[in-house]
């Protein structure tokens, strides 16, 4: 597989892990009675849960990037031509 094809499938896991803990956040904050609204962003979801809940933070895993994924030949020619 490619780097661009791995970088995708990645980019694509961490799109759905992000998506999975906004849902998990606004289901917790609506049985706990936190809710004022509905999260819609999940940087701002973490930050009010992580604020109310202390005790179990919630952190999002590194995002990847396509530089991750380059081999060392490909990141010398890329250097090379920049």
């Amino acid at each position: 597989m490619s780097s661009l094809g791995r970088i995708q499938k990645a980019s694509a896991e961490w799109n759905q892990k992000r998506l999975e803990t906004l849902d998990f956040i606004n289901r917790s904050v609506k049985q706990k009675d936190d809710a004022r609204d509905t999260f819609d962003d999940v940087d701002k979801a973490l930050e009010f849960y992580n604020q109310a809940h202390p005790d179990g933070e919630i952190v999002l895993p590194y995002r990847p990037v396509l530089e991750d994924f380059l081999t060392n030949l490909l990141q010398n020619i890329i250097i090379t031509f920049l």
